[in-house]
């Protein structure tokens, strides 16, 4: 046989044109495939406006697809799970293949609520590989390492893949395949709080390395726990092609685990400075980054590190088993903010040793170092991870799969009483909103000069609160959807790379600046409402509808 292959993106924006993550994991299966010969087509579906069903349908007639191959993370088990049936009811004989984190972190349970044809678990381009091949044949299944397939309506697990030991002989990813272009094309400099180095940035995501030695109760390792890291030589070949095909000016280290060996971040350093591409990446606290090797990070051209700072508390971070302190997280944030490189990074709340002592003891360290602005946010029990696991023992979570398909709501695992645990969760959101606020650059210059699929687009000339620094963004996005949005739109000094928020002043939001109640007051009452817009047609000389808004 020589059958055809589809490999779709599930959608996770609501419209093309918005911010996402590309979908690295799957241009790594197509790149598989491709390189041994199978006859592969793409389709990422953050692409396109229309329906996902009419999408998949057209595709899977036009090119007489005979395998549809799907994945993604576990909170994206609605949008996997609407590929997977639009393809299955488009063509009911169609092959379904399933992998990625949302089957590997529970896979019988995913497996059976999915139905795939068959699954992949964890690393997936030798499965993938092998899993076509015996297709093309006709062949039993059986012997391929990593699967999950249907024997007798019962799960089948065969034997584990072995991890690949040399990653330098995966091949490079499928950027084509998922349209990176057009995914370069539409970014703009406030999308993220990474890409406002540049008026037209151009960022793609590559990974060194593979996995991560640490298990952390709430993170869980969709490649297993084995790490493993690639050549520098190959790193730098396929970004020399990245910058030749692409034109990028920004790379996006996507690591797990970065800079433990300091001998190869030296190295590291040392090569991307020649490129001169701006980069980012994601580091432990007790990364052995003295003072020289932060300046050495800030001259190769990076602008962001990611920390994974989680608490202000040695206990909740023992329980975390983070294996890192307060007071390695304070020296390695200070000398970050010292060279100017910008710092992202959350404190959790609700570790199963949480209390209220702990959370204060956090939330006193936060207002200390507002100026790191971390992000305060609830934990999550994601599944695969060990927090998981305590919340299934404890009868928290009863139903798998409805918990996924609710996107994980909070759940209380902590020493907190529920109503202590959802005033704290409350307390977050306020905090959260008056630092964002806190953090106001101020408007020196604005001009509209245009719109985009994403909203309206400015010339806009802003002042940094932390360094005064002067900040020009000739394309800066402002959707119109966020005009009752009070949290305004995030972006970074391009001098001391710290964040900032951005207060666009639109004609609603100048409108309500004068009248005498709140916009969560006005977004809940209609009584309200009719107030707002008599108060529109007294200020303006004309009538307005709720529909007109």
């Amino acid at each position: 046989m020589n059958l055809k292959y589809l490999i779709v993106a599930p959608k996770i924006v609501q419209r093309a044109g918005q911010n996402y993550e590309f979908p690295l994991g799957l241009a790594y299966i197509s790149s598989a495939l491709k390189s041994k010969g199978f006859d592969v087509s793409c389709l990422n579906l953050n692409h396109y406006d229309s329906a996902v069903k009419k999408l998949v349908t057209d595709t899977i007639k036009s090119k007489s697809i005979d395998v549809v191959l799907t994945g993604g993370l576990s909170v994206h088990y609605p949008q996997i799970e609407q590929v997977i049936n639009n393809a299955r009811s488009n063509k009911p004989e169609v092959v379904t293949v399933l992998g990625g984190g949302i089957l590997s972190s529970n896979p019988e349970p995913i497996f059976r609520a999915l139905k795939p044809d068959y699954g992949i678990l964890f690393e997936g381009e030798e499965t993938v590989v092998s899993l076509a091949q015996h297709l093309e044949h006709g062949e039993d299944v059986a012997d391929v390492a990593g699967l999950v397939y249907w024997n007798r309506n019962q799960p089948f697990f065969t034997k584990q893949q072995k991890f690949i030991a040399n990653l330098d002989s995966i091949a490079w990813p499928d950027y084509e395949g998922f349209e990176a272009d057009k995914y370069l094309n539409w970014q703009m400099a406030n999308d993220s709080h990474f890409l406002y180095s540049f008026d037209q940035p151009r960022m793609l995501p590559m990974i060194s390395s593979r996995s991560c030695p640490f298990s952390c109760t709430f993170c869980y390792h969709p490649l297993g726990n084995k790490y493993r890291v690639r050549s520098l030589d190959d790193f730098f070949s396929e970004l020399k092609h990245l910058q030749n095909r692409f034109k990028i000016n920004i790379v996006a280290v996507y690591d797990e685990l970065f800079a433990m060996d300091t001998k190869r971040l030296v190295d590291f350093c040392n090569r991307i400075r020649g490129t001169r591409l701006k980069w980012i990446a994601q580091i432990r606290v007790d990364a052995r980054i003295d003072d020289g090797i932060m300046q050495l990070l800030k001259d190769s051209g990076c602008f962001v590190l990611g920390f994974g700072l989680e608490s202000a508390s040695n206990r909740i971070l023992a329980s975390m088993n983070k294996h890192t302190n307060v007071a390695q997280m304070e020296s390695i944030l200070a000398v970050t903010k010292q060279h100017k490189i910008g710092i992202q990074g959350n404190f959790i709340f609700g570790d199963v040793e949480e209390t209220q002592e702990t959370a204060n003891e956090t939330l006193a360290w936060w207002k200390q170092h507002q100026d790191y602005q971390i992000a305060l946010t609830p934990i999550y029990p994601y599944s695969g991870t060990k927090l998981y696991q305590i919340a299934v023992e404890r009868g928290l979570i009863k139903d798998a799969i409805a918990f996924q398909k609710t996107k994980y709501p909070i759940v209380n695992v902590s020493k907190l009483a529920d109503t202590e645990y959802q005033a704290l969760l409350k307390s977050l959101v306020t905090l959260n909103l008056e630092n964002r606020r806190r953090f106001k650059a101020r408007i020196l210059s604005m001009k509209k000069v245009g719109g985009s699929r994403k909203g309206t687009i400015y010339d806009i000339s802003v002042e940094c609160p932390s360094c005064g620094a002067v900040n020009h963004f000739t394309r800066f996005n402002y959707d119109p959807a966020r005009e009752l949005d009070s949290d305004g739109c995030q972006t970074a000094c391009r001098t001391c790379n710290q964040r900032f928020t951005v207060f666009v002043p639109t004609l609603l939001s100048r409108v309500m600046s004068v009248l005498p109640f709140s916009l969560s007051t006005f977004n809940k009452a209609s009584a309200v409402k009719r107030k707002f817009y008599q108060k529109m047609e007294n200020l303006f000389g004309s009538s307005y509808t709720e529909n007109e808004i």
